[in-house]
């Protein structure tokens, strides 16, 4: 059987930015950021897992907790002085990292943003393993979880590309963000 040959990745004019994945929870992430910056050669930051590091403790507990507003605070702050620092990294933000309006302002500025996107039905059984982690989902409806995927969506808008991956898997899923990289930079090569 043929091994498939990995498709190089064309930053162009963008290279030395922080590359930055949004999009809702389960589409992916974590595991096409992880496999970017080890195409990129790059350090990779789940934002999520760095702030559960600061926190001491999980993100569903915080929430149980009543300390949302306390991360989404500390989330903003942390990405900031990530972006700040910029090195030409990959990101992976949370689902929530850009309702806030500032926080999507500071992406625009100093980052490349890669909205994953993935239809709500094919989401739902990746969404279904993750009600039992993430107390945004556990008590919901998948009527009311959608309302917040579409109310989420509306706020990845801003991101300088949207990619929209079926569920076909992590590499196809990887090899469509660097398909999708490469045909934006060639279209904007400044």
């Amino acid at each position: 059987m043929a091994r498939s040959v990995a498709v190089p990745i064309e930053l162009g004019r963008y290279g030395a930015l922080p590359l930055v994945l949004c999009g809702f929870m389960g589409v992916g992430k974590s595991t096409v950021g992880r496999r970017l910056a080890n195409r990129l050669e790059r350090p990779f930051v789940d934002l999520d897992h760095r702030l559960e590091e600061q926190f001491g403790t999980s993100i569903s507990a915080l929430f149980q907790a009543g300390r949302e507003a306390e991360f989404r605070s500390a989330e903003a702050a942390e990405l900031q002085r990530l972006l700040a620092e910029h090195p030409p990294m990959v990101v992976a933000l949370g689902g929530g990292a850009v309702e806030d309006a500032a926080t999507r302002e500071l992406l625009h500025e100093r980052a490349f943003t890669i909205h994953i996107d993935q239809r709500f039905d094919d989401l739902i059984p990746a969404l279904n393993r993750l009600r039992a982690t993430r107390p945004l989902l556990a008590a919901r409806s998948n009527e009311e979880i959608h309302a917040l995927y579409l109310r989420r969506r509306a706020n990845y808008l801003f991101a300088n590309l949207t990619v929209t991956i079926a569920r076909a898997g992590v590499a196809r899923a990887t090899r469509d963000v660097v398909t999708a990289i490469n045909a934006f930079v060639e279209k904007d090569p400044r």
